[in-house]
């Protein structure tokens, strides 16, 4: 595939911004896990959930109204500010409230919901059909290599610590403070701006922009999906498993690594940095076997992949296997995420596709809230912890029969 200029400075601008994010990420909820606040954790990650449905919907809006480079300015424009005036007063006070914490992981997962429609929109004008496959996976290999990266720096940053790299040769590296991994974080979104800022382009097809009311807007994707049920199920059951794992690494991983494997901040890290190079992989190779034609085949081979991921997580307490089960999960994730895209863009008109995306968002959001505030109990903040992954991979596996029932019944309406 040719990578169009203005396609080139926006993946570039998604890695530079994607680098101190994924820091942050990591280090919000392993800083509430090692204060042993997990319960809070979980309960504001779960009213943040919640929320994101009324957000995740007039997100849709905005990126089908919009032009999409200014969407991407203006989400970026808030995340430095907070961002910037967080580690701001961190640097100040030498300290920061677990709630201003938590405000950098709420910041980014909003700007996540509208990043990610407005993203695969802009792609969908720039490529054609023959290229979504390759353009997806794009995204992930983008996305992913950025995760790596990110996720070496956190297993560096998060707890410090001397590294040997043999030879005798050897070095300290302190560990460096919430307000600092910030600071570096606000610094990555301003420069998206000035880049993206730079970003000149004419879409391959002109898009028809609605001007109505909020509400006559989000009725036209509701109304697209009722009339394509099938497309509906297709595009909602494989969600089921970025809900899960948004749930495993944001709320269950911390918990499992500290309590259930008993092990530090460089092994949780390493876990984050090991799903990513799964991902990276499926970004790399499914393309090459992946057609408009059998799409609807590998899905469900993706999601019982990862089903079996968190049955492993479940029966075995094992580090090193676990260092395994991770890199699953990140390869069946990412391989059932570009097959998903991939059919979408073939199907939804790019008029519509922002807010049929956040249809998606909110059914999506209803499962994880449902399991943020289920794990948030006290049965599975100890040891227990374990019985998490065998209700998410039971999950997961009923969403694959599910899709199977309806892909094989094509004239299902």
């Amino acid at each position: 595939m040719n990578i169009k200029k203005p396609v080139a400075i926006l993946f570039v601008a998604h890695i530079i911004s994607g680098l101190a994010q994924g820091v942050s990420l990591l280090a919000v909820p392993w800083y509430f896990a090692k204060q042993q606040l997990s319960s809070q954790y979980n309960l504001y990650y779960g009213f943040l959930t919640l929320f994101i449905v009324f957000w995740g919907l007039y997100a849709g809006t905005i990126v089908d109204k919009y032009a999409r480079t200014k969407v991407f300015i203006g989400a970026n424009l808030v995340q430095f500010t907070v961002l910037a005036s967080i580690s701001i007063l961190g640097f100040y006070q030498k300290e920061l409230d677990a709630s201003l914490v938590f405000l950098v992981l709420a910041i980014s997962f909003l700007g996540f919901n509208i990043h990610y429609p407005n993203m695969y929109a802009f792609l969908q004008e720039m490529t054609s059909p023959e290229e979504y496959t390759k353009v997806s996976s794009a995204v992930e290999i983008v996305g992913q290599t950025t995760s790596v990266i990110s996720g070496a720096l956190a297993a560096v940053l998060l707890d410090g610590g001397i590294w040997n790299l043999g030879l005798e040769i050897s070095f300290t590296i302190p560990k460096w403070e919430l307000w600092e991994i910030f600071a570096l974080d606000a610094l990555t979104y301003l420069i998206s701006i000035v880049l993206i800022s730079s970003i000149k382009y004419t879409p391959l097809r002109k898009r028809n922009i609605e001007t109505g009311a909020l509400i006559e807007r989000l009725k036209s994707g509701f109304q697209f999906l009722n009339k394509n049920r099938r497309l509906f199920f297709i595009g909602l059951l494989p969600y089921c498993v970025f809900a899960c794992v948004m749930v495993q690494i944001y709320s269950l991983l911390p918990v499992y690594v500290n309590n259930y494997l008993k092990e530090n901040g460089q092994v949780f890290a390493s876990c984050d940095l090991i799903f990513a190079v799964g991902a990276l992989l499926a970004g790399i190779s499914v393309s090459k076997f992946l057609k408009s034609e059998n799409l609807l085949y590998f899905i469900p081979i993706f999601m019982l992949a990862n089903a079996l991921a968190y049955l492993g997580a479940y029966f075995y307490q094992s580090v090193h296997l676990f260092y395994a089960i991770c890199f699953l999960f990140g390869f069946s994730n990412s391989a059932t995420r570009i097959a998903r895209i991939s059919y979408l863009l073939e199907k939804v008109p790019n008029t519509l596709l922002g807010r049929v995306n956040s249809i998606f968002l909110v059914f999506n959001i209803f499962e994880r809230s449902t399991f943020i505030f289920l794990f948030g109990t006290a049965i599975f903040q100890k040891e227990q912890i374990n019985l998490a992954y065998l209700i998410i991979g039971g999950f997961i596996l009923l969403n694959v029969l599910g899709f199977i029932l309806i892909t094989r019944k094509p004239k299902y309406k």
